[in-house]
Protein backbone atom coordinates (compact mmCIF):
# COMPACT_ATOMS: atom_id res chain seq x y z
CA UNK A 1 0.00 0.00 0.00
CA UNK A 2 1.30 3.68 -0.97
CA UNK A 3 2.47 5.04 2.20
CA UNK A 4 2.54 8.96 2.39
CA UNK A 5 3.98 9.57 5.81
CA UNK A 6 6.26 12.31 4.57
CA UNK A 7 3.01 14.66 3.97
CA UNK A 8 1.69 13.94 7.70
CA UNK A 9 4.45 12.37 9.99
CA UNK A 10 5.06 15.95 11.97
CA UNK A 11 2.89 18.11 13.69
CA UNK A 12 5.61 20.48 12.29
CA UNK A 13 5.54 19.62 8.52
CA UNK A 14 2.31 19.23 8.18
CA UNK A 15 0.57 22.09 6.92
CA UNK A 16 -2.18 23.36 9.20
CA UNK A 17 -5.06 23.82 6.24
CA UNK A 18 -5.99 27.05 7.41
CA UNK A 19 -6.13 29.75 5.00
CA UNK A 20 -5.10 33.17 6.54
CA UNK A 21 -8.49 35.21 5.74
CA UNK A 22 -11.04 32.38 6.17
CA UNK A 23 -9.95 31.01 9.86
CA UNK A 24 -8.17 34.37 11.29
CA UNK A 25 -8.07 33.50 14.77
CA UNK A 26 -8.74 29.69 14.96
CA UNK A 27 -6.13 27.50 16.55
CA UNK A 28 -7.92 24.38 17.05
CA UNK A 29 -8.10 22.08 14.33
CA UNK A 30 -11.25 21.94 12.52
CA UNK A 31 -12.24 18.48 10.09
CA UNK A 32 -15.74 18.67 8.65
CA UNK A 33 -16.80 15.04 7.91
CA UNK A 34 -19.41 13.44 5.92
CA UNK A 35 -18.65 15.70 3.22
CA UNK A 36 -20.11 14.11 -0.25
CA UNK A 37 -20.48 17.51 -2.71
CA UNK A 38 -17.61 18.99 -4.34
CA UNK A 39 -19.12 22.54 -3.61
CA UNK A 40 -19.27 21.84 0.23
CA UNK A 41 -15.96 20.26 0.31
CA UNK A 42 -14.49 23.84 -1.41
CA UNK A 43 -16.58 26.03 1.07
CA UNK A 44 -15.49 23.85 3.92
CA UNK A 45 -11.47 24.45 2.30
CA UNK A 46 -12.30 27.86 2.09
CA UNK A 47 -13.09 28.58 5.80
CA UNK A 48 -10.07 27.17 7.19
CA UNK A 49 -10.86 23.56 7.64
CA UNK A 50 -7.57 21.23 8.50
CA UNK A 51 -9.19 18.36 7.20
CA UNK A 52 -12.06 16.76 5.21
CA UNK A 53 -13.69 13.49 5.92
CA UNK A 54 -15.27 11.23 3.44
CA UNK A 55 -17.07 8.20 5.00
CA UNK A 56 -16.64 5.03 3.07
CA UNK A 57 -19.11 2.72 5.70
CA UNK A 58 -21.80 0.95 3.28
CA UNK A 59 -25.80 1.56 4.26
CA UNK A 60 -24.97 5.01 6.30
CA UNK A 61 -26.50 7.90 4.52
CA UNK A 62 -23.28 9.76 3.83
CA UNK A 63 -21.44 6.87 1.79
CA UNK A 64 -18.99 7.65 -1.21
CA UNK A 65 -18.26 5.41 -3.70
CA UNK A 66 -14.77 6.11 -5.08
CA UNK A 67 -15.94 7.75 -8.27
CA UNK A 68 -18.32 10.27 -6.03
CA UNK A 69 -15.24 10.44 -4.00
CA UNK A 70 -12.74 11.51 -6.66
CA UNK A 71 -15.17 14.72 -6.90
CA UNK A 72 -15.02 15.79 -3.82
CA UNK A 73 -11.34 15.20 -3.68
CA UNK A 74 -10.59 17.60 -6.50
CA UNK A 75 -12.16 20.86 -4.40
CA UNK A 76 -9.39 19.78 -1.34
CA UNK A 77 -6.45 21.92 -2.17
CA UNK A 78 -3.01 21.12 -1.42
CA UNK A 79 -2.30 21.19 2.60
CA UNK A 80 -6.01 20.03 3.68
CA UNK A 81 -6.14 16.74 4.61
CA UNK A 82 -8.32 14.39 2.94
CA UNK A 83 -9.52 11.67 5.70
CA UNK A 84 -11.53 8.14 4.62
CA UNK A 85 -13.69 7.16 7.32
CA UNK A 86 -13.93 3.54 7.63
CA UNK A 87 -15.65 0.96 10.14
CA UNK A 88 -13.97 -2.67 10.79
CA UNK A 89 -13.27 -2.59 7.02
CA UNK A 90 -11.36 -5.75 5.25
CA UNK A 91 -8.22 -4.10 4.75
CA UNK A 92 -7.80 -4.95 1.39
CA UNK A 93 -10.61 -2.53 1.16
CA UNK A 94 -9.16 0.14 3.27
CA UNK A 95 -6.21 0.15 0.64
CA UNK A 96 -8.01 -0.11 -2.46
CA UNK A 97 -9.88 2.91 -1.35
CA UNK A 98 -6.58 4.49 -0.05
CA UNK A 99 -4.77 3.87 -3.16
CA UNK A 100 -7.34 5.45 -5.66
CA UNK A 101 -7.89 8.38 -3.59
CA UNK A 102 -4.43 9.04 -2.49
CA UNK A 103 -5.51 10.10 1.13
CA UNK A 104 -3.65 11.66 4.06
CA UNK A 105 -5.29 9.87 6.95
CA UNK A 106 -7.31 6.90 7.97
CA UNK A 107 -10.00 7.18 10.33
CA UNK A 108 -11.03 4.01 12.01
CA UNK A 109 -14.09 4.28 13.49
CA UNK A 110 -14.84 0.95 14.04
CA UNK A 111 -13.56 -1.86 16.63
CA UNK A 112 -10.22 -2.27 14.64
CA UNK A 113 -7.74 -3.33 17.31
CA UNK A 114 -3.90 -1.57 17.92
CA UNK A 115 -2.76 -4.35 15.48
CA UNK A 116 -4.53 -2.94 12.69
CA UNK A 117 -3.51 0.58 13.60
CA UNK A 118 0.15 -0.38 13.17
CA UNK A 119 -0.78 -2.48 10.20
CA UNK A 120 -1.95 0.70 7.90
CA UNK A 121 0.57 2.82 9.98
CA UNK A 122 0.31 4.69 13.30
CA UNK A 123 1.20 7.83 11.74
CA UNK A 124 -1.66 8.03 9.43
CA UNK A 125 -4.33 6.52 11.66
CA UNK A 126 -7.01 8.05 13.30
CA UNK A 127 -8.92 6.26 15.91
CA UNK A 128 -12.39 6.78 17.53
CA UNK A 129 -12.77 6.28 20.54
CA UNK A 130 -15.93 5.86 22.52
CA UNK A 131 -15.16 7.29 26.45
CA UNK A 132 -18.72 5.39 28.21
CA UNK A 133 -16.50 3.94 31.02
CA UNK A 134 -12.25 3.72 32.62
CA UNK A 135 -11.68 0.95 30.49
CA UNK A 136 -12.23 2.86 27.38
CA UNK A 137 -9.76 5.47 28.62
CA UNK A 138 -7.56 3.30 28.97
CA UNK A 139 -7.54 1.93 25.93
CA UNK A 140 -7.41 4.88 24.17
CA UNK A 141 -4.69 5.92 26.07
CA UNK A 142 -2.39 2.92 24.74
CA UNK A 143 -3.65 3.41 21.22
CA UNK A 144 -0.44 3.81 18.89
CA UNK A 145 -2.55 5.87 16.31
CA UNK A 146 -0.70 9.18 16.45
CA UNK A 147 -4.93 10.76 16.06
CA UNK A 148 -7.46 10.07 18.13
CA UNK A 149 -11.21 10.94 18.08
CA UNK A 150 -13.88 11.18 20.89
CA UNK A 151 -17.46 10.31 19.73
CA UNK A 152 -20.74 8.72 20.14
CA UNK A 153 -21.39 5.00 19.74
CA UNK A 154 -22.69 5.09 15.98
CA UNK A 155 -25.06 2.84 17.10
CA UNK A 156 -26.46 5.73 19.65
CA UNK A 157 -25.26 4.46 22.70
CA UNK A 158 -24.11 6.49 25.88
CA UNK A 159 -22.66 9.75 25.39
CA UNK A 160 -18.72 9.81 26.27
CA UNK A 161 -18.43 10.99 29.50
CA UNK A 162 -17.54 14.26 29.73
CA UNK A 163 -14.45 14.36 32.72
CA UNK A 164 -13.37 11.22 30.50
CA UNK A 165 -12.46 13.56 27.59
CA UNK A 166 -11.23 16.20 29.39
CA UNK A 167 -8.18 13.20 31.06
CA UNK A 168 -8.09 12.29 27.41
CA UNK A 169 -7.47 15.61 26.12
CA UNK A 170 -5.08 16.60 28.88
CA UNK A 171 -2.79 13.98 28.82
CA UNK A 172 -2.80 12.87 24.54
CA UNK A 173 -1.86 15.18 22.16
CA UNK A 174 -4.24 15.01 19.04
CA UNK A 175 -7.15 14.49 20.42
CA UNK A 176 -10.13 15.81 17.87
CA UNK A 177 -13.67 16.09 20.16
CA UNK A 178 -16.80 14.93 18.54
CA UNK A 179 -20.24 14.14 19.03
CA UNK A 180 -23.49 16.39 18.67
CA UNK A 181 -21.27 19.57 18.00
CA UNK A 182 -23.12 22.53 16.34
CA UNK A 183 -22.28 26.20 15.85
CA UNK A 184 -24.08 26.38 19.09
CA UNK A 185 -22.24 23.93 21.10
CA UNK A 186 -18.38 23.67 20.10
CA UNK A 187 -17.74 27.03 21.46
CA UNK A 188 -18.76 25.54 24.64
CA UNK A 189 -16.75 22.46 24.20
CA UNK A 190 -13.36 23.88 23.01
CA UNK A 191 -13.38 26.10 26.24
CA UNK A 192 -14.25 22.86 28.43
CA UNK A 193 -12.55 20.03 26.99
CA UNK A 194 -9.35 22.11 24.96
CA UNK A 195 -9.01 19.73 22.39
CA UNK A 196 -6.39 20.07 20.04
CA UNK A 197 -9.08 19.74 16.90
CA UNK A 198 -12.93 19.49 16.43
CA UNK A 199 -14.75 17.15 14.16
CA UNK A 200 -18.63 18.17 13.05
CA UNK A 201 -21.03 16.33 10.09
CA UNK A 202 -24.27 16.47 10.74
CA UNK A 203 -24.18 19.78 13.05
CA UNK A 204 -23.57 21.92 10.00
CA UNK A 205 -26.14 19.98 7.46
CA UNK A 206 -29.36 20.98 6.60
CA UNK A 207 -30.13 17.41 5.28
CA UNK A 208 -27.92 14.04 5.69
CA UNK A 209 -24.45 14.79 3.25
CA UNK A 210 -26.07 18.16 2.22
CA UNK A 211 -23.83 20.62 4.28
CA UNK A 212 -25.36 24.29 4.81
CA UNK A 213 -23.01 27.35 4.03
CA UNK A 214 -24.42 29.61 6.74
CA UNK A 215 -24.00 26.58 9.63
CA UNK A 216 -20.02 26.36 8.43
CA UNK A 217 -19.15 30.00 8.42
CA UNK A 218 -21.07 30.26 12.12
CA UNK A 219 -19.39 26.97 13.28
CA UNK A 220 -15.16 27.75 12.20
CA UNK A 221 -16.41 31.20 13.64
CA UNK A 222 -17.46 29.91 16.98
CA UNK A 223 -14.49 27.86 17.62
CA UNK A 224 -12.28 31.57 16.45
CA UNK A 225 -14.04 32.77 19.23
CA UNK A 226 -13.73 30.12 22.07
CA UNK A 227 -9.90 30.17 20.89
CA UNK A 228 -9.66 34.09 21.59
CA UNK A 229 -10.79 33.30 25.25
CA UNK A 230 -8.30 31.00 26.08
Amino acid sequence: MRRVFDRVASDEKRPSGRSPAGAAGVRTKVKICGVTRPEDAAQACRLGAWAIGMIFVPDTPRFLTVERARLVAAEIPRGVLKVGVFADAPRSEIRRVDDALELDLLQLHGTETDSVVKTLGVQRCVKTVFLTGPERLAFALSSSAAYLLSDRPRSGGAAPDAALVVRLCAERERVLSAGGLTPETVGDRVRRERPWGVDVSGGVERAPGVKDGQKLESFFDAVARADREE
